[in-house]
């Protein structure tokens, strides 16, 4: 949680059947940004694909559910708002183990601001500028 803002990341597994759909409906507002595969969120009377790095909103007590109808495993990311998703979560979803959380990559890299600084002062120009 940081601030008043959940954010994770959610895996949907392949759907073999109509049994597996879990429909919800909560107080949070939901941003959905589709990662990897097509997951697929029903909403508003319909299903709609998470479309790669497109946003979706779900308001606060709409009915919805996910499913994700291909072989391999679907990701997205999931922002909630207020805060407090986390207990959600844990009375209603699947908490994956540490070791099969999704590795996340960045490009520059992303540097806790001690070792930043350090790390820029590695890069600076050698004109005895300094940060």
């Amino acid at each position: 949680m940081w601030g008043d803002t959940s954010i994770f990341c959610v895996s949907v597994p392949p759907t073999q059947s109509s049994e597996e759909i879990h429909y919800m409906q909560h107080r949070w507002t939901l941003t959905l940004l589709g990662s990897l595969g097509a997951v697929e969120v029903f909403a508003g009377k319909q299903w709609h694909v998470l479309q790669h790095m497109r946003e979706f909103l779900v308001p606060p007590q709409t009915l919805h559910a996910f499913r994700n109808m291909h072989a391999s495993q679907g990701r997205f990311y999931l922002i909630a708002r207020p805060g407090g998703f986390e207990e959600y979560v844990k009375e209603h979803g699947v908490i994956l183990e540490p070791q099969e959380f999704v590795q996340l990559s960045h490009t520059p890299e992303i540097y806790r601001v001690d070792r930043w600084r350090a790390k820029a002062q590695e890069t600076a120009p050698d004109d005895g500028t300094t940060l």
